[in-house]
């Protein structure tokens, strides 16, 4: 498998999930905020951890 960048990495994870949603819902602004907070952490410093928490709280 090839490694990806942490930018490449979030932007096939959002493309994917765009795709297998099919459909655009409501964003709390709230969730927003802290998806877009964790996603620019995660590109600036490649460290994917609050990245992968805000996406999948559970895991």
């Amino acid at each position: 498998m090839v490694r990806l960048t942490p930018d490449r990495l979030a932007a096939y994870i959002l493309r994917k999930a765009r795709l297998e949603s099919g459909r655009e819902r409501p964003v709390f602004v709230e969730s927003h905020r802290r998806f877009a907070s964790a996603f620019q952490t995660a590109a600036h410093t490649g460290d994917l951890d609050g990245l992968v928490k805000v996406l999948a709280p559970t895991a």
